[in-house]
């Protein structure tokens, strides 16, 4: 008899904590979108689609959950009529207003020698759950409204979220990462698949597949070389790099980075490690006018 009533009350416990888990599950997911859903640390590349000639960018922010944020964006543009390239480096700052359901609205303020202010639609389109029990973007898809002002594009990006106790240097870039790069606008197609090991110091060597145009009637060619550089990246985690293919390919190359992800404080100098970085060339690939932009991933060790 007592054995009965103990499983009674031990199914009725086990029932009436069932029913307290999905109750908390259920208002957790019942649990709109707010500002405070746009929260701390975000990377992202931005890419400009169609339009007269190629563009893209790279931008840092920081947000504070109630409706404003700072950063700083990399911006790959058009300069002169020639094909010539310029990147600049600017602070930027805006406001914005998340929808109950993780729609918005962006404005974003430039320096008044760089351009006018621009408004854009995101979408929260990753979360995660903090320990309030309150959804957190880790990642937000962007679309300016209006087309860039130098090149007929449109821009768009995808914003991730990073941890704010994440401190870069040349460190955070150690092991191997492989991309795949792909020429955006141009005058024909053009693509390659790269592969690098970096030492944490500054140097890197690698190896790089390019399908590249030959001659005057859509033929291509498959070209497989070494390469070897040198990084340089920043606290906010932005950085350079330099490319050396073999003389017989091509000069060497130039070009702009951010950490988009890394895991937290290890390795050498407590530097964080990057699993994913955005890389935008800064000039035109010569066989394609095609302004190139890839995204590496770290391979496991």
């Amino acid at each position: 008899m007592r054995t009965g009533k103990f499983f009674t009350v031990a199914g009725w416990l086990g029932c009436g904590f069932l029913m307290l888990m999905a109750a908390e599950v259920s208002a957790r997911d019942s649990v709109g979108f707010s500002n405070a859903s746009f929260n701390g640390r975000y990377a992202s590349m931005g890419v400009g689609r169609g339009g007269v000639t190629p563009a893209a960018g790279m931008t840092t922010l920081i947000a504070d959950g109630k409706g404003r944020f700072v950063g700083k964006t990399v911006f790959n543009r058009p300069d002169g009529e020639f094909g010539e390239r310029t990147v600049v480096t600017f602070p930027i700052k805006g406001v914005y207003k998340v929808a109950k359901d993780g729609t918005g609205l962006v404005k974003i303020f430039l320096p008044p020698d760089v351009g006018e202010p621009q408004t854009g639609h995101f979408m929260i389109t990753q979360t995660s759950v903090n320990q309030h029990k309150r959804r957190v973007a880790t990642e937000i898809a962007l679309i300016l409204d209006k087309l860039l002002p130098n090149s007929a594009a449109l821009q768009t990006s995808v914003l991730k979220r990073q941890s704010r106790r994440n401190v870069y240097g040349n460190a955070s870039l150690k092991g191997t990462y492989a991309s795949m790069g792909v020429g955006r606008g141009g005058v024909v197609p053009a693509a390659g698949m790269t592969t690098i090991t970096a030492d944490g110091y500054g140097g890197f060597v690698g190896k790089t597949v390019f399908n590249r145009p030959v001659g005057e009637h859509g033929e291509r060619k498959v070209v497989s070389f070494p390469i070897k550089g040198t990084y340089e990246v920043e606290k906010d985690g932005s950085g350079t790099i330099e490319i050396f293919p073999p003389a017989g390919i091509s000069e060497p190359q130039t070009g702009h980075i951010m950490i988009t992800k890394a895991h937290s404080q290890t390795g050498r100098d407590k530097k964080s490690l990057a699993t994913e970085l955005s890389f935008i060339l800064d000039e035109l690939l010569p066989n394609s006018a095609a302004l190139q932009t890839s995204e590496l991933k770290r391979l496991s060790n």
